[in-house]
C-alpha cells in the first residue's frame, strides 16, 4: 500500500500506462543455467565461438551495460556449446538482462541491461539462474525497445513503484511480467535517445533521460531512491 505521497502518485501513473511486456508480444524467462548442474559444461577459459559461448552471472549486469567477460569474482565466464549443453544455452539475440536479486543496501531494487546480439560472436550465449531476461518469442526485440525497456526499469520511477508493493528483495519474472508500461513508441524513444548521445551512466542520468522524454518529474520520485541509498 503506498505510504508516501510520492509512492500514490508513482503508483497512480504507472498504472495509467497502457502496455505491458505481453500486451507488446514480449516475455520474461529465467536463466536456464543452475550452475552446479552444469559444472562439466561451464569453464574459466574458453574460445568463443568455437567451442563456447559467453556464460553471464548476475555480476556481469550492471545499470545500463553487460561487463563480460570479468573475473572480479573468480567465476566461470565461458558454457560450451556441445550437444549436451544446447538445452542450456539460448539464441543470441537482442535482450533485456535483470538481476534476480538484490541486496538491500542497493539504491535500486531494479538492475538491468541491454544485451545486442551484435556485441559478441557467438550464436548462443549462457544466462545464469539468477538473471531474468526479457525476449520476443516470435521475432527479436529491436535494439531501440532493448535500451528503452533498461532505461525504464533502472528508473526511480519504476523503482519507487516495485518498492511500493515488493517488500523483499527478490525480482520475479511474475511481478515484471504484470507491471505496466508506456506505450511502446515512448519506449522506443526512450531507446533512441540512450543510444545516440544521451549519458545514461548513473541512475540521476537515467531520471533526467526519463523526465525529459516521458515528461516525469522525476524530483519527487527519486526521493524514494535516495533515501536507500
Amino acid at each position: 500500500i503506498p505510504i508516501a505521497t510520492k509512492d500514490d502518485n508513482s503508483t497512480r501513473l504507472v498504472h495509467s500506462w497502457p502496455g505491458s511486456l505481453h500486451a507488446y508480444g514480449l516475455e520474461i524467462s529465467t536463466g536456464p543455467v543452475v550452475p552446479f548442474r552444469a559444472i562439466p559444461l561451464i569453464a574459466k577459459t574458453g574460445t568463443v565461438p568455437d567451442t563456447h559461448a559467453p556464460f553471464l552471472w548476475m555480476h556481469n549486469i550492471m545499470p545500463m551495460r553487460v561487463q563480460w567477460p570479468t573475473d572480479t569474482r573468480g567465476k566461470e565466464q565461458y558454457i560450451s556449446i556441445g550437444a549436451a549443453a544446447r538445452s542450456l544455452l539460448v539464441d543470441n539475440k537482442n535482450y533485456v538482462l535483470l538481476r534476480r536479486f538484490s541486496a538491500k543496501e542497493q539504491r535500486r531494487r531494479l538492475t538491468a541491461a541491454p544485451h545486442l546480439a551484435r556485441s559478441v560472436n557467438s550464436q548462443f550465449i549462457g544466462l545464469e539462474n539468477h538473471l531474468n531476461y526479457v525476449h520476443r518469442p516470435k521475432g527479436s526485440l529491436s535494439e531501440e525497445e532493448v535500451y528503452g525497456l533498461a532505461v525504464l526499469f533502472n528508473s526511480a520511477l519504476l523503482d519507487t513503484y516495485f518498492r511500493t508493493y515488493n517488500g523483499n528483495t527478490q525480482v520475479s519474472a511474475t511481478e515484471l511480467r504484470a507491471m505496466p508500461l508506456p506505450p511502446l513508441e515512448d519506449i522506443v524513444e526512450l531507446g533512441k535517445r540512450a543510444m545516440s548521445g544521451c549519458i545514461v551512466n548513473t541512475v540521476d542520468d537515467i531520471d533526467t533521460l526519463i523526465q525529459e522524454a516521458l515528461n516525469v518529474d522525476t524530483l519527487a520520485l527519486s526521493v524514494h531512491g535516495a533515501a536507500h541509498g
